[in-house]
């Protein structure tokens, strides 16, 4: 089964599935034309995002994974998704993209190549490899891509108070409220002193009449009182968004 982070992903892959085309690959035109996409295969493997394409007039499929830690086996896991989502979508061309939420260490860099004992290459996989926290929070910033700005503080100088108000601002003016809320769980993966945490659930705690009617800000609420449930507790609106800035 997914995992609620996976979940979480996917919906915000949902709402602008076209900012994220154009930020991994310029000249790329999302398009709905055909349907919705299988995202969670019959062999139990669940792609945090798959988006139709068209580049260079041709259709394809364009595949997302998140990645919160280091996995050494990844490649051979976005390969295998590459294969199954082409299978599942008339063998369309496939190109793979893994996002790096945060430094967990080096990671496995493109192409996949696999070799026979006897030294016969027989797979030579490519896709891209895309590590956020070696992205500035000006490159973000510059981008002019809103759904980047929810990634901001995964970024070199992401946490930096004057940029997160830049991302703020930005978002609320814009009335992106459920990228706003998005990026609420994300800064809870960087942000690790307790002065961080402290100051970034304050300014947060200051939205709270803004973000109430977001799906990401509910979603995150509604799990972290599920949490305390289970733990036998009460939990208010600060303690609930805690809980998922700890587990987010």
């Amino acid at each position: 089964m997914s995992k609620p982070w996976d979940k979480f992903m996917k919906q915000l892959m949902g709402l602008h599935p076209e900012q994220f085309a154009a930020w991994v690959l310029q000249g790329t035109n999302v398009t709905n034309a055909r349907g919705g996409l299988k995202q969670d295969f019959e062999v139990t493997l669940y792609a945090d995002g798959l988006v139709w394409a068209l580049v260079e007039g041709q259709p394809g499929l364009l595949h997302f994974e998140y990645q919160s830690t280091n996995d050494p086996r990844m490649p051979e896991r976005l390969q295998k998704y590459n294969v199954i989502a082409s299978s599942e979508h008339d063998y369309l061309p496939v190109y793979s993209y893994v996002i790096y939420l945060k430094d967990d260490g080096p990671v496995k860099q493109p192409p996949f190549i696999k070799k026979f004992p006897n030294g016969e290459q027989i797979h030579h996989f490519n896709y891209k490899c895309i590590e956020l926290y070696k992205m500035t929070a000006q490159e973000v910033l510059d981008s002019g891509l809103l759904v980047l700005l929810a990634f901001l503080p995964l970024t070199k100088g992401g946490k930096e108070p004057d940029n997160i108000e830049q991302m703020i601002e930005r978002l609320v003016a814009a009335n992106e409220i459920d990228l706003l809320a998005a990026s609420y769980p994300l800064g809870g993966l960087v942000f690790e002193s307790e002065s961080e945490q402290r100051w970034f659930k304050r300014r947060f705690s200051m939205l709270q009449d803004i973000l109430k009617d977001s799906w990401a800000y509910q979603e995150l609420f509604e799990e972290a009182l599920e949490r305390g449930r289970e733990e036998g507790r009460e939990q208010g609106l600060e303690q609930g968004l805690e809980q998922g800035l700890e587990q987010g």
